[in-house]
């Protein structure tokens, strides 16, 4: 039989810093199982995994608006059978 569950929380919350930057929080976090057989090979696999996002929004003059966002992720399981290492992107 296969099985895939998750339990998972997540937040966000926004700030307005003043009437040219603001940004909003992303945070998550769960808890993954996956159970079965995937083409004859048995799978049995476990993953706490997490992630955080700070999104910057700028406005600057004439109306152009900026969006800058710093990202971070733990590892994870792509489609039940595979780890994918976690990455960190950001523009600086």
């Amino acid at each position: 039989m296969e099985k895939a569950t998750n339990y998972g929380i997540s937040v966000s919350y926004p700030v307005t810093v003043n009437k040219h930057w603001g940004f909003i929080t992303f945070a998550n976090a769960a808890y993954r199982t996956f159970e079965g057989n995937l083409e004859g090979t048995l799978i049995d696999i476990t993953a706490k995994t997490w992630d955080f996002r700070l999104q910057n929004n700028i406005n600057l003059p004439w109306g152009i608006k900026l969006d800058l966002t710093y990202y971070i992720g733990s590892d994870w399981i792509w489609r039940g059978s595979i780890n994918v290492r976690g990455y960190q992107f950001r523009f600086t």
